[in-house]
């Protein structure tokens, strides 16, 4: 059976349009963390920066292979984390 079979067989296009969902809100329990207690002492703004080059990164890897639902779910991604790391921002600096 080759990788196309298998892919058929399990309805795999299915499985990841799904689990794209996941992608963009992996961080949330990270802004709702910031937001309900204020605390950002153990978070990395590196970690943040460097996470959504790659997000970001992986959109236009969607893009340019012509799927819509990586280039979505990446940029998603890269948003959420992009508000995450304004929300480090203003509790460490502005608030």
């Amino acid at each position: 059976m080759t990788r196309e079979e298998l892919a058929t067989r399990i309805n795999w296009h299915k499985i990841v349009f799904w689990i794209s969902f996941l992608n963009p809100m992996m961080i949330m329990p990270q802004i709702y963390a910031t937001w309900s207690t204020g605390k950002t002492d153990s978070v990395s703004l590196t970690f943040f920066a460097v996470l959504v080059f790659l997000q970001g990164m992986f959109s236009v890897h969607g893009f340019f292979i012509r799927d819509k639902t990586v280039m979505i779910s990446n940029g998603l991604a890269a948003a959420s984390t992009i508000i995450a790391s304004v929300s480090v921002i203003y509790f460490r600096y502005l608030a």
